[in-house]
């Protein structure tokens, strides 16, 4: 199971999207995570590691969030 799985297991709906100013981006008050569509296997992954870091732990920088 991958992170993408384990996001959705956990409530977060995860949508993918053509043009995105972000690789990816964490929406908690809508448990909404948005990735880039059409990033390598290797950036999906670390954004699917650090999207489920955020839904875990919560955003480290709201900011950036």
């Amino acid at each position: 199971m991958d992170e993408y799985e384990v996001m959705e297991r956990l409530g977060v709906a995860v949508v993918e999207v053509d043009e995105l100013c972000r690789e990816g981006s964490y929406v908690p008050g809508l448990n909404l995570a948005v990735v880039r569509r059409g990033l390598t296997p290797e950036r999906r992954e670390a954004i699917g590691v650090w999207l489920l870091a955020r839904v875990l732990l919560g955003p480290a920088d709201p900011a950036r969030s």
